[in-house]
């Protein structure tokens, strides 16, 4: 793994299946909990926490009577809890540490307390704290026995798992309510093992994102008459806080928001997220976001914005496809395919306007920092620049700082994917034998090219 947050989404998923097994497994039997992981996040904190949570249901078996000859490592009784934020290093010495306010609050939400090792030692009052015997679990480490590196520990139930004494759902609900203890309720998706309130369950809806919001965004892009008589109409919310705009069709907003008895639909995603607030993603840090003025006279009433002065909200790639026909010029250029190369080449490198072409340069130099929309302009096109649609809308950030960048987002799982999609527009550039100046835009965009958009 090379950033912590992969191992923090594992973490609960593998202790859900790990519980899961725990409960399907008889009094008396075994069962082997094994990852092909060496983070700790994943392994000796999923057992300690399912442990923990079984009540003294199941236990860790020392089974090193059984593969004498196996050469391993025991597990791991302390470790550091760590992930990458804008490529340095991130140490969370506890839970309390990764909540802080300097912490985004996507990243925030990742943490569960159960990925810190279990207390153990003395405490102030001379009572001693006996963590589970997490030495049983087993390290196989690569170089050790010429193989591939995994996690084993053999875990045995000796007792039912604890559970309401009246298991009907009245029952539950009551044990839930008065802290009944082995209900399975409090923190994580499962709960603690001794009472609590249970957790708010999500809800799967979508919501019409604020006129005052949508207003605001529409002054920072110039949004032309479609903008008012279309496109604000799809613009959804899914919370409070306005994370992030999606946009819904009108098909979808009339199965899925407008219809009638809506509310039995969970709808776990839909549309296409065109805006995202800045600070939000995992592992970005958290902007401040101050109110824009849109009251004072001469005021522009560009709403939310960052201390630096850009726009609370970032434009993703998908986003850009859907919005470049709802808004004006001014933050929309259109580069030629040697400007082009230039921030393809290298995704997420800040590229200075000087090294553009004038023409483009000028155009970014009269616009506020923020996200652009980029398109490919047809060679040869004369006085008006004529767009060539065999490239795709693309998302740029216009820094502070007087350069352009393509910042490509992407879900865990896929992170070669902002390489491998400029890739696949850098060869539609460059064509079978064409140089820098020689594309004529006349080539069809392929279906391999599309596989990331």
């Amino acid at each position: 793994w090379c950033e912590g947050e992969f191992a923090m989404g594992l973490h609960q998923l593998q202790l859900r299946i790990a519980q899961r097994g725990a409960a399907l497994l008889k009094v008396g039997g075994h069962m082997v909990y094994s990852t092909c992981s060496f983070n700790p996040v994943e392994n000796e904190a999923v057992v300690a926490e399912l442990v923990r949570r079984c009540g003294g249901a199941l236990e860790i078996v020392d089974a090193s009577d059984r593969v004498a000859d196996l050469k391993r490592r025991p597990g791991m009784k302390h470790w550091r809890v760590v992930t990458m934020v804008d490529d340095e290093t991130v140490e969370y010495p506890t839970y309390e540490d990764s909540q802080r306010e300097s912490v985004s609050v996507g990243l925030r939400r990742k943490f569960e307390r159960s990925m810190w090792p279990p207390k153990s030692g003395v405490t102030k009052l001379g009572k001693r704290i006996k963590g589970p015997p997490l030495e049983r679990c087993m390290r196989l480490m690569p170089h050790l026995q010429d193989m591939g590196g995994f996690f084993a520990t053999l875990l045995k139930k000796v007792a039912p798992l604890p559970g309401p004494k009246d298991p009907t759902r009245a029952g539950v609900e009551r044990a839930m309510k008065t802290g009944e203890e082995g209900t399975g309720a409090g923190e994580g998706p499962f709960g603690s093992g001794t009472g609590g309130a249970p957790r708010r369950r999500s809800e799967h809806t979508y919501a019409p994102a604020s006129t005052s919001l949508v207003e605001s965004l529409r002054r920072e892009w110039g949004g032309t008459e479609t903008w008012v008589n279309e496109f604000a109409a799809g613009l959804h919310v899914r919370s409070d806080t306005n994370r992030a705009l999606t946009y819904l069709s009108p098909g979808v907003r009339a199965a899925c928001v407008d219809q009638p008895g809506v509310a039995r639909i969970k709808c776990v995603w839909s549309g296409v997220r065109v805006f995202e607030k800045r600070g939000t993603a995992p592992g970005e840090r958290r902007e401040v976001i101050t109110k824009g003025d849109e009251s004072a006279e001469g005021a522009d009433g560009r709403g939310p914005v960052t201390a630096d002065g850009v726009s609370a909200y970032r434009l993703t790639q998908e986003g850009a496809a859907v919005l470049a026909d709802h808004v004006g010029d001014d933050r929309k250029f259109a580069l030629p395919a040697r400007d082009l190369k230039q921030l393809l080449k290298e995704p997420g490198k800040e590229i200075p306007l000087k090294s553009f072409t004038p023409a483009v340069a000028n155009a970014a130099r009269s616009v506020r920092p923020g996200s652009v929309i980029v398109e490919l302009r047809k060679a040869g096109g004369g006085g008006a620049a004529e767009i060539d649609d065999s490239c795709p809308s693309l998302a740029v950030e216009l820094t502070a700082g007087g350069g352009l960048k393509v910042d490509w987002r992407y879900r865990k799982g896929l992170e070669g994917a902002p390489k491998a999609a400029a890739a696949a527009i850098l060869r539609r550039l460059d064509g079978p034998s064409r140089g820098y100046d020689d594309y004529g835009g006349d080539e069809e965009w392929g279906e391999d090219d599309d596989q990331f958009y």
